[in-house]
């Protein structure tokens, strides 16, 4: 059993999410920049939250404690992922915790639901108990069709049995955009992670600039830092009321690959 509606449109209704245009051909360019900043999204264009809505049943599990960080989707200021890849991966922050249950689903242009619910390995649980993490999750059976958006959901579970115990639910979008000529031919002629992610960035591709600053992250976690601070607004974005970025810097990367199912 998935998301499903129950889930789904609660945490529709609690995020603002929708399913939304492709952003590929309204995304500005950017000058190249010597430190890794991602542009913000045009002016006006908005999208779905980044935070963790509530938990339904978070005593049992996690509980929410004022200036503890709440999950986090890394993303853009517009929370819409763009990649070049088909492979679908998500990075988000997670807060200490016990839950041992993680659930994802895709839905894309026509409704149809690719959903996984598995209990987590006992190596992520044991590092999420001891404290928060940065996790990867690559979803490896699943191929994003060029210019699609999908809609993506992901959820903690306090209980593997109990459907109403999720925790820390998080979402957003992710289009795959076709790679141009000029953004192939920098990658090509890039000599290291860092001109590598310019170029990435320059293009407003998320997923690939994350990936290569990720990389650099133990020699220079200073481009790591600043491509966080460039996602956020601190003028405008209220999140950073309960967002400690410093929590986002220092948490350590785990990565878990899920295999998708199709909801009849």
């Amino acid at each position: 059993m998935g998301f499903h509606t129950p889930l789904r449109w609660l945490l529709s209704a609690a995020a603002g999410l929708s399913i939304l245009a492709p952003v590929g051909a309204a995304l500005a360019e950017s000058s190249f920049q010597v430190s890794v900043n991602f542009p913000p999204p045009p002016s006006g264009q908005g999208g779905p939250s980044r935070t963790a809505g509530g938990g339904v049943r978070g005593d049992l599990c996690f509980v929410p404690a004022e200036g503890v960080t709440p999950s986090v989707v890394i993303a853009p200021a517009d929370n819409q992922l763009t990649t070049v890849d088909e492979t679908p991966i998500f990075y988000v922050y997670l807060p200490k915790n016990n839950a041992p249950v993680i659930e994802l689903a895709i839905f894309d242009a026509d409704f149809n639901e690719y959903y996984k619910q598995i209990p987590l390995p006992a190596e992520l649980r044991t590092a999420m108990a001891a404290g928060p993490m940065l996790l990867e999750v690559v979803v490896d059976d699943f191929t994003l069709a060029a210019d699609e958006v999908y809609e993506w959901y992901l959820a903690l579970r306090c209980d593997l049995d109990d459907p109403t115990s999720y925790v820390q639910q998080l979402g957003g979008t992710i289009q795959r955009l076709e790679s141009s000529e000029a953004l192939e031919v920098a990658i090509t002629a890039a000599d290291s992670p860092l001109t590598e992610a310019n170029a990435y960035a320059d293009a407003r591709i998320w997923n690939e600039t994350v990936a290569a600053v990720l990389s650099m992250r133990g020699d220079r976690p200073e481009e790591w830092e600043q491509l966080i601070r460039s996602s956020f607004d601190p003028s405008e974005d209220k999140r950073l009321e309960i967002v400690n970025l410093e929590d986002l810097f220092n948490a350590p990367l785990q990565v878990l690959t899920l295999e998708l199912e199709l909801q009849e």
